[in-house]
């Protein structure tokens, strides 16, 4: 969920935000279009939320050895924080970007939903300028699947049972659905 594109105004994009209490806590990556909270344990001696930058956190963490299961961060001061022994900046919390909060969230099981997204986001585009033909269109009244880049338009039925009218989907999340149980808010 880290943005792959330049940062320009928006350094925090290429961080990772850690927030830790007590024994647990989450990892949450977004790029503004997709956002990805992972749940991690730990000891922690007190409340940590920070923001660790990826691309210096994922190197550290390719060292790793398999066998080794522990992570020592130890904040140092205001802005640094060391990792395994690596320091690396930090930024204050308070830039990450505010994630909505979901609520009355659905556990579904959509046979064949992974197939039938693939088949039609090869039709759909890649520009920054209309982000309609980035997205995938989830219709749950006509039960359809449609994909557009503005030339080429792919439709497939699909059958939902969701109380809802449409849902635009972006391409992004899209390519991360994994397996036919999904949850949806």
């Amino acid at each position: 969920a880290i943005s792959n594109k330049g940062t320009g105004s928006m350094p925090v994009l290429q961080h990772i935000r850690l927030q830790m209490e007590k024994n647990k806590g989450t990892l949450t990556g977004t790029d503004l279009e997709t956002a990805i909270v992972y749940p991690v344990e730990g000891n922690c001696a007190k409340q940590v939320d920070i923001l660790l930058p990826a691309k210096k956190l994922l190197d550290v963490l390719k060292n790793v050895q398999s066998n080794e299961e522990v992570i020592n961060i130890e904040i140092k001061k205001e802005n640094v924080a060391s990792i395994n022994h690596a320091e690396m900046n930090t930024l204050p919390a308070s830039e990450f970007p505010v994630l909505p909060e979901v609520k009355n969230t659905k556990e579904l099981t959509l046979v064949d939903f992974e197939s039938a997204l693939k088949r039609v986001m090869v039709a759909s585009g890649d520009s920054d300028t209309r982000y309609v033909i980035n997205t995938v269109l989830l219709d749950f009244r006509n039960n359809a699947i449609v994909a557009t880049d503005g030339h080429r338009l792919h439709k497939l039925h699909f059958k939902f049972d969701i109380d809802h009218e449409q849902v635009l989907l972006p391409i992004a999340t899209a390519k991360l659905i994994k397996g036919d149980s999904i949850k949806a808010a």
